[in-house]
């Protein structure tokens, strides 16, 4: 099942409601109405122990929003925009299977992938 959510209190509303049925998020970092770190500080607050995999998406690169959440939460891994489905899907399947270590996808060739 795929949730989308356009905002941040959109998301995390939905991980309130039933975090445990959630294998991966992937999340922006840009929303429109706060920060994806601030999104995953939310998460934490919820269910500290039950966060599933976190994959944080933006256009920026390694900017300092994006450092800091991956270094100060539980966001593990990293694609800059832009990015293939191909490299989406690879991501997304190996967190599932391991979310303490993600395999770079073998043949990326757009974005770029950083695991934290």
């Amino acid at each position: 099942t795929l949730i989308f959510c356009e905002t941040g209190h959109e998301a995390i509303a939905e991980f309130q409601l039933s975090h445990a049925r959630f294998k991966a998020i992937v999340l922006d970092i840009n929303l429109p109405d706060m920060s994806g770190h601030e999104v995953v500080k939310q998460f934490e607050a919820i269910s500290f122990l039950d966060i599933p995999p976190i994959i944080v998406v933006t256009a920026y690169g390694e900017s300092q929003e994006v450092i800091r959440t991956m270094t100060d939460s539980q966001a593990f891994f990293h694609l800059s925009k832009p990015f293939s489905i191909k490299t989406l899907q690879e991501v997304l399947s190996n967190a599932i299977k391991d979310p303490y270590f993600v395999e770079p996808p073998s043949n990326t060739t757009s974005g770029s992938i950083r695991r934290y």
